[in-house]
Protein backbone atom coordinates (compact mmCIF):
# COMPACT_ATOMS: atom_id res chain seq x y z
CA UNK A 1 0.00 0.00 0.00
CA UNK A 2 0.88 3.49 -0.88
CA UNK A 3 0.77 6.57 1.36
CA UNK A 4 1.33 10.20 0.13
CA UNK A 5 3.69 12.36 2.27
CA UNK A 6 1.65 15.82 3.48
CA UNK A 7 4.77 18.08 3.20
CA UNK A 8 6.06 16.51 -0.84
CA UNK A 9 3.27 14.79 -1.85
CA UNK A 10 5.23 11.95 -3.10
CA UNK A 11 4.05 8.41 -2.73
CA UNK A 12 6.17 5.68 -0.33
CA UNK A 13 5.29 2.46 0.74
CA UNK A 14 3.61 1.56 3.84
CA UNK A 15 3.08 -1.90 3.45
CA UNK A 16 0.04 -3.57 5.34
CA UNK A 17 0.60 -1.08 8.59
CA UNK A 18 -2.69 -0.72 10.61
CA UNK A 19 -4.51 2.87 11.11
CA UNK A 20 -3.32 5.28 13.00
CA UNK A 21 0.91 4.32 12.75
CA UNK A 22 3.23 6.70 12.55
CA UNK A 23 5.45 6.61 9.79
CA UNK A 24 8.66 8.75 8.02
CA UNK A 25 8.52 9.57 4.35
CA UNK A 26 11.85 9.59 2.85
CA UNK A 27 12.10 13.13 3.10
CA UNK A 28 11.92 13.01 6.61
CA UNK A 29 8.45 14.25 7.33
CA UNK A 30 6.22 12.51 10.11
CA UNK A 31 2.98 11.11 8.43
CA UNK A 32 0.18 8.97 9.90
CA UNK A 33 -1.43 6.02 8.70
CA UNK A 34 -5.15 6.91 7.99
CA UNK A 35 -8.16 5.18 6.65
CA UNK A 36 -8.96 6.19 3.33
CA UNK A 37 -12.41 7.58 2.56
CA UNK A 38 -14.11 4.94 0.01
CA UNK A 39 -14.67 6.59 -3.55
CA UNK A 40 -15.50 5.64 -6.70
CA UNK A 41 -14.80 7.38 -10.02
CA UNK A 42 -15.05 6.59 -13.90
CA UNK A 43 -12.34 6.03 -15.63
CA UNK A 44 -10.94 9.44 -16.65
CA UNK A 45 -6.84 8.14 -17.58
CA UNK A 46 -5.43 5.09 -18.50
CA UNK A 47 -4.31 3.35 -16.08
CA UNK A 48 -0.56 2.16 -18.31
CA UNK A 49 0.17 5.78 -19.77
CA UNK A 50 -1.61 8.34 -18.05
CA UNK A 51 -3.61 9.64 -20.85
CA UNK A 52 -6.99 10.65 -20.71
CA UNK A 53 -9.59 8.63 -21.55
CA UNK A 54 -13.13 8.88 -23.45
CA UNK A 55 -16.10 8.43 -21.89
CA UNK A 56 -16.89 4.67 -22.26
CA UNK A 57 -13.43 3.84 -24.12
CA UNK A 58 -12.74 0.22 -24.78
CA UNK A 59 -9.11 1.13 -25.27
CA UNK A 60 -6.47 4.42 -24.94
CA UNK A 61 -5.84 6.02 -28.09
CA UNK A 62 -1.91 7.22 -26.84
CA UNK A 63 -0.54 3.57 -25.85
CA UNK A 64 -3.51 1.17 -27.21
CA UNK A 65 -3.59 0.08 -23.50
CA UNK A 66 -7.03 -1.89 -23.11
CA UNK A 67 -9.07 -0.27 -20.48
CA UNK A 68 -9.58 -2.77 -17.50
CA UNK A 69 -13.33 -2.58 -16.16
CA UNK A 70 -14.22 -2.86 -12.45
CA UNK A 71 -15.01 -6.58 -12.26
CA UNK A 72 -11.38 -7.01 -12.92
CA UNK A 73 -10.04 -6.26 -9.91
CA UNK A 74 -9.51 -3.56 -7.76
CA UNK A 75 -6.61 -3.33 -5.53
CA UNK A 76 -5.37 -0.20 -2.54
CA UNK A 77 -6.48 3.34 -3.11
CA UNK A 78 -4.83 5.85 -4.70
CA UNK A 79 -2.30 7.92 -2.09
CA UNK A 80 -3.63 10.89 -3.56
CA UNK A 81 -6.93 10.91 -4.33
CA UNK A 82 -9.01 7.63 -3.10
CA UNK A 83 -9.66 6.23 -6.07
CA UNK A 84 -9.36 2.34 -6.11
CA UNK A 85 -6.56 1.54 -8.17
CA UNK A 86 -7.38 -1.43 -10.66
CA UNK A 87 -4.90 -3.88 -10.37
CA UNK A 88 -0.91 -3.37 -12.16
CA UNK A 89 -2.09 0.04 -12.87
CA UNK A 90 1.00 2.69 -13.24
CA UNK A 91 -0.94 5.54 -13.10
CA UNK A 92 -4.23 6.47 -11.37
CA UNK A 93 -7.65 6.21 -13.25
CA UNK A 94 -8.72 9.10 -11.24
CA UNK A 95 -6.04 11.81 -10.50
CA UNK A 96 -3.91 10.57 -13.64
CA UNK A 97 -0.92 11.07 -11.03
CA UNK A 98 1.41 7.90 -11.42
CA UNK A 99 1.71 5.63 -8.84
CA UNK A 100 5.59 4.68 -9.02
CA UNK A 101 6.85 4.70 -5.10
CA UNK A 102 9.61 6.28 -3.90
CA UNK A 103 12.86 4.17 -2.63
CA UNK A 104 12.70 3.95 0.83
CA UNK A 105 16.12 3.56 3.04
CA UNK A 106 16.20 0.36 5.62
CA UNK A 107 19.37 1.79 7.32
CA UNK A 108 23.36 0.90 6.81
CA UNK A 109 24.30 -2.79 5.61
CA UNK A 110 27.32 -4.51 6.94
CA UNK A 111 29.20 -4.65 3.17
CA UNK A 112 31.34 -1.73 1.98
CA UNK A 113 31.04 -1.19 -1.32
CA UNK A 114 33.30 -2.77 -3.92
CA UNK A 115 33.88 -0.06 -6.34
CA UNK A 116 35.15 2.96 -3.92
CA UNK A 117 34.86 1.34 -0.23
CA UNK A 118 32.02 3.98 1.26
CA UNK A 119 29.58 2.23 3.32
CA UNK A 120 26.37 0.45 1.70
CA UNK A 121 22.61 1.35 2.62
CA UNK A 122 19.84 -1.31 2.51
CA UNK A 123 16.68 0.14 0.16
CA UNK A 124 13.72 -1.07 -1.18
CA UNK A 125 12.30 -0.15 -4.36
CA UNK A 126 10.04 -2.70 -5.83
CA UNK A 127 12.90 -4.89 -4.12
CA UNK A 128 15.30 -4.77 -1.66
CA UNK A 129 18.98 -4.21 -2.42
CA UNK A 130 22.07 -2.63 -1.39
CA UNK A 131 23.25 0.58 -2.62
CA UNK A 132 26.44 2.92 -1.95
CA UNK A 133 26.03 6.05 -0.33
CA UNK A 134 28.94 7.64 -1.94
CA UNK A 135 29.40 6.49 -6.15
CA UNK A 136 25.27 5.19 -6.10
CA UNK A 137 26.40 1.41 -7.40
CA UNK A 138 23.95 -1.40 -6.61
CA UNK A 139 24.64 -4.96 -5.52
CA UNK A 140 21.48 -7.06 -5.50
CA UNK A 141 20.49 -10.79 -5.57
CA UNK A 142 19.69 -12.87 -8.85
CA UNK A 143 16.08 -13.00 -7.31
CA UNK A 144 15.70 -9.87 -6.02
CA UNK A 145 16.85 -8.42 -9.79
CA UNK A 146 14.61 -11.02 -11.58
CA UNK A 147 11.57 -9.65 -9.25
CA UNK A 148 12.05 -5.99 -10.22
CA UNK A 149 12.57 -6.51 -13.53
CA UNK A 150 9.50 -8.38 -13.93
CA UNK A 151 7.83 -5.51 -11.66
CA UNK A 152 9.30 -3.15 -14.29
CA UNK A 153 7.62 -5.37 -17.37
CA UNK A 154 4.07 -5.17 -15.66
CA UNK A 155 4.16 -1.41 -15.29
CA UNK A 156 4.15 -1.74 -19.45
CA UNK A 157 5.28 1.43 -21.96
CA UNK A 158 3.52 3.36 -24.56
CA UNK A 159 3.33 2.05 -28.58
CA UNK A 160 5.80 4.82 -29.12
CA UNK A 161 8.50 3.49 -26.52
CA UNK A 162 8.03 -0.13 -27.42
CA UNK A 163 8.42 0.95 -31.33
CA UNK A 164 11.77 2.84 -30.32
CA UNK A 165 13.14 0.25 -28.67
CA UNK A 166 12.82 -2.32 -31.30
CA UNK A 167 14.31 0.31 -33.60
CA UNK A 168 16.84 0.92 -31.51
CA UNK A 169 17.82 -3.21 -30.66
CA UNK A 170 17.45 -4.01 -34.42
CA UNK A 171 20.15 -1.34 -35.69
CA UNK A 172 22.47 -3.09 -33.16
CA UNK A 173 25.40 -5.40 -33.77
CA UNK A 174 25.76 -8.64 -31.56
CA UNK A 175 28.88 -7.70 -29.55
CA UNK A 176 29.34 -4.03 -30.35
CA UNK A 177 29.79 -1.46 -27.71
CA UNK A 178 27.30 1.22 -28.13
CA UNK A 179 28.15 4.78 -28.04
CA UNK A 180 25.60 5.77 -25.07
CA UNK A 181 23.68 3.93 -22.65
CA UNK A 182 20.00 4.46 -22.32
CA UNK A 183 20.70 7.34 -20.40
CA UNK A 184 22.73 8.73 -23.18
CA UNK A 185 26.23 8.42 -21.01
CA UNK A 186 28.91 6.32 -23.14
CA UNK A 187 30.90 3.71 -20.68
CA UNK A 188 34.11 4.11 -19.37
CA UNK A 189 36.96 1.76 -18.57
CA UNK A 190 36.10 0.07 -15.22
CA UNK A 191 38.07 -1.66 -12.83
CA UNK A 192 37.31 -5.42 -12.15
CA UNK A 193 35.38 -5.84 -8.97
CA UNK A 194 34.97 -8.31 -6.48
CA UNK A 195 31.69 -10.02 -5.57
CA UNK A 196 30.42 -8.62 -1.46
CA UNK A 197 29.53 -12.36 -0.69
CA UNK A 198 32.32 -14.94 -1.82
CA UNK A 199 34.97 -12.39 -2.86
CA UNK A 200 35.55 -14.19 -6.33
CA UNK A 201 35.59 -11.77 -9.43
CA UNK A 202 33.16 -10.42 -11.23
CA UNK A 203 32.20 -11.25 -14.64
CA UNK A 204 31.73 -8.05 -17.21
CA UNK A 205 29.10 -8.38 -19.67
CA UNK A 206 26.61 -6.85 -21.71
CA UNK A 207 23.02 -7.28 -20.26
CA UNK A 208 20.58 -9.64 -22.65
CA UNK A 209 23.21 -8.49 -25.41
CA UNK A 210 21.30 -5.40 -27.08
CA UNK A 211 20.75 -2.94 -24.08
CA UNK A 212 23.58 -0.77 -23.80
CA UNK A 213 24.06 -1.77 -20.41
CA UNK A 214 28.04 -3.33 -18.86
CA UNK A 215 27.23 -4.72 -15.86
CA UNK A 216 29.05 -7.47 -13.40
CA UNK A 217 28.03 -10.68 -12.54
CA UNK A 218 28.37 -13.35 -9.63
CA UNK A 219 26.82 -16.53 -10.65
CA UNK A 220 25.73 -18.11 -7.35
CA UNK A 221 24.84 -14.49 -6.06
CA UNK A 222 23.96 -11.60 -7.68
CA UNK A 223 25.18 -8.33 -10.13
CA UNK A 224 27.07 -5.48 -9.25
CA UNK A 225 25.02 -2.40 -11.38
CA UNK A 226 27.07 0.67 -11.37
CA UNK A 227 25.11 4.52 -10.98
CA UNK A 228 21.68 4.66 -12.64
CA UNK A 229 22.01 0.85 -14.55
CA UNK A 230 19.45 -0.01 -12.37
CA UNK A 231 17.14 1.86 -13.87
CA UNK A 232 18.73 1.49 -17.25
CA UNK A 233 18.05 -1.80 -16.96
CA UNK A 234 14.50 -1.33 -16.06
CA UNK A 235 13.68 0.83 -18.71
CA UNK A 236 15.37 -1.41 -20.94
CA UNK A 237 12.70 -3.92 -20.11
CA UNK A 238 9.93 -2.08 -19.64
CA UNK A 239 9.75 -0.74 -22.98
CA UNK A 240 10.47 -4.66 -24.32
CA UNK A 241 13.87 -4.67 -25.28
CA UNK A 242 14.55 -8.38 -23.81
CA UNK A 243 11.54 -9.59 -25.95
CA UNK A 244 13.60 -8.34 -28.81
CA UNK A 245 16.77 -9.27 -27.83
CA UNK A 246 16.02 -12.33 -27.15
CA UNK A 247 13.84 -12.56 -30.63
CA UNK A 248 17.40 -11.51 -32.32
CA UNK A 249 19.39 -14.00 -30.21
CA UNK A 250 17.17 -16.76 -32.10
CA UNK A 251 17.37 -15.92 -35.11
CA UNK A 252 21.24 -15.59 -34.83
CA UNK A 253 21.24 -19.08 -33.20
CA UNK A 254 18.83 -20.55 -36.41
CA UNK A 255 21.35 -18.99 -38.42
CA UNK A 256 24.09 -20.48 -37.20
CA UNK A 257 22.91 -23.98 -37.07
CA UNK A 258 21.84 -23.20 -40.91
CA UNK A 259 25.99 -22.53 -41.94
CA UNK A 260 26.90 -25.22 -39.33
CA UNK A 261 24.57 -27.64 -41.25
CA UNK A 262 25.39 -26.27 -45.00
CA UNK A 263 29.51 -26.37 -44.10
CA UNK A 264 29.08 -30.08 -43.09
CA UNK A 265 27.03 -31.03 -46.04
CA UNK A 266 29.53 -29.27 -48.44
CA UNK A 267 32.64 -31.15 -46.51
CA UNK A 268 30.79 -34.24 -47.35
CA UNK A 269 29.75 -33.65 -50.81
CA UNK A 270 33.89 -32.58 -51.35
CA UNK A 271 34.81 -35.90 -49.84
CA UNK A 272 32.43 -38.20 -52.16
CA UNK A 273 34.11 -35.72 -54.93
CA UNK A 274 37.61 -37.02 -53.99
CA UNK A 275 36.55 -40.29 -53.37
CA UNK A 276 35.03 -40.10 -57.15
CA UNK A 277 38.21 -38.63 -58.60
CA UNK A 278 40.71 -41.27 -57.01
CA UNK A 279 38.07 -44.12 -58.15
CA UNK A 280 38.53 -42.52 -61.33
CA UNK A 281 42.44 -42.85 -61.11
CA UNK A 282 42.25 -46.29 -60.40
CA UNK A 283 40.43 -47.49 -63.38
CA UNK A 284 42.10 -45.63 -65.47
CA UNK A 285 45.22 -47.56 -64.47
CA UNK A 286 43.70 -50.58 -65.11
Amino acid sequence: MLLACSTCRRAFPIGSLPVGTRVSCPCGAPNVVTQPPPRQRRMANCGNCGGKLAEDAAACEYCQARVTRAEEGFGDPCPFCFVPLVLGARFCNGCGKELRPLAVHLGPADVPCARCKAPMERVREEEEYLRCSACRSVWITRAALQAYLAAAEARGATTHERDERRRQVNARTPGSIPRGDAHGRVPQPRQPVRCPECAHLLRALEFSGYSGVIVEECRAHGWWLDAQELEALAHFVRTGGHIVARQRTSARMRMRRTRTRYRERQREENGLFELLEELGELFDRD
